[in-house]
């Protein structure tokens, strides 16, 4: 089997066509902030020389 690997750049560039990828990157980046921001309050929280 032989895999052609210009034509995954290709369907990268159909898939990013609609701008939907950006607003995707956007929204998993404020998913993983809020999230180590409540993992960063729980040790907080946890941790009694932070107080």
């Amino acid at each position: 089997m032989h895999m052609e690997w210009t034509a995954l750049g290709d369907v990268t560039t159909v898939s990013d066509a609609d701008g939907t990828h950006a607003l995707g990157v956007a929204q998993a980046g404020l998913c993983f902030l809020a999230c180590a921001a409540f993992v960063a309050y729980g040790i907080y929280r946890i941790v009694p020389q932070f107080h």
